[in-house]
């Protein structure tokens, strides 16, 4: 539901494939990511012809890299609604934890809620990352940004 827009009729291809017999026009809206299922959905609309509309409200939508969840988030429900109500006011935010508690998992699942509400939604694994001197590195390659050295800065700002 949360992927149309008002009066839009939108159906599944198992729906699609039982109602194959009724004479309903149905137009290939394609593949889509839904928050809340494991693997994209072949979606179709019904009825009213494609452009009446604006894009599907979907996580393929908008920019993001989020990896393809195997599992469905349970059990932390509070906690996943606590994150997505905090995120927009700071984006920044830290899970800690001790190893395997889901931490990684539940921020990837807030932000899949978060895709839609800003322009970009980038996942940054810094599980490999070391040294305290990469970790910079490692953000600005994953958002396609070039570090540059910054020389002297000296002479650019007097500080009075």
């Amino acid at each position: 539901m949360s992927a149309g827009h008002g009066g839009q009729i939108l159906v599944s291809e198992a729906t699609r494939r039982l109602i194959l017999d009724e004479p309903v026009p149905m137009y290939d809206l394609g593949e889509h990511r839904l928050r809340d299922l494991l693997r994209p959905e072949h979606i179709y609309q019904a009825g009213d012809p494609v452009g009446r509309f604006p894009p599907l409200r979907t996580i393929d939508a908008h920019y993001h890299n989020l990896p393809s969840q195997v599992t469905t988030l349970i059990g932390r429900e509070r906690e996943l609604n606590e994150l997505v109500a905090l995120i927009p006011t700071s984006p920044l935010t830290t899970l800690t934890g001790p190893g395997g508690t889901g931490k990684t998992r539940l921020a990837l699942q807030a932000a899949a809620e978060l895709v839609g509400r800003f322009d970009r939604v980038v996942f940054v694994p810094l599980a490999s990352v070391r040294d305290p001197d990469d970790l910079g590195p490692a953000i600005a390659d994953i958002l396609g940004l070039q570090i540059r050295p910054l020389g002297d800065l000296s002479s650019a700002w007097p500080l009075t």
